[in-house]
C-alpha cells in the first residue's frame, strides 16, 4: 500500500495520523502478515534442519519479535497492536516448530 500523496514519511505527526486513520482490517492484516511470515520461516527452517526444531523455533520467534519491535519504533501503533505484535510471533514459532519436530523428539 502506497502512502497517499502529500504525506511525508519523515514527518512523524503525518505518519501517526496515517496509521491512526487506517481501517481496522488493514491493521489486522499487518498482524496476519507477521504470523504468516513466522509460520513460513519456521516451516522452511525445520524442513532444512529438523533435528534442531526447538532452537530454530526459539531463534526465529525472537527474530520476528525483534522485527516487530523495529516496526513499532518506526511507526506509532495502537496499544492493542503493540501488545499483539510482541506477543504473537514466539508462540507461533514454537507451536510450528513443535509440530515439525522429528518423531520421538
Amino acid at each position: 500500500m502506497a502512502l497517499p500523496t502529500g504525506i511525508d514519511p519523515k514527518d512523524a505527526a503525518q505518519m501517526a495520523g496515517f496509521v491512526e486513520a487506517m481501517p481496522l482490517a488493514a491493521k489486522a492484516w499487518v498482524l496476519l502478515a507477521y504470523a504468516i511470515a513466522t509460520t513460513v520461516a519456521v516451516l522452511v527452517a525445520t524442513t532444512i534442519a529438523r533435528p534442531r526444531w526447538k532452537g530454530l523455533g526459539i531463534a526465529l520467534g525472537l527474530l520476528m519479535v525483534g522485527l516487530c519491535a523495529i516496526n513499532l519504533s518506526l511507526l506509532p501503533h495502537p496499544l492493542w497492536m503493540l501488545i499483539a505484535m510482541l506477543a504473537i510471533p514466539l508462540p507461533i514459532a514454537m507451536g510450528v516448530a513443535r509440530w515439525r519436530r522429528p518423531a520421538g523428539g
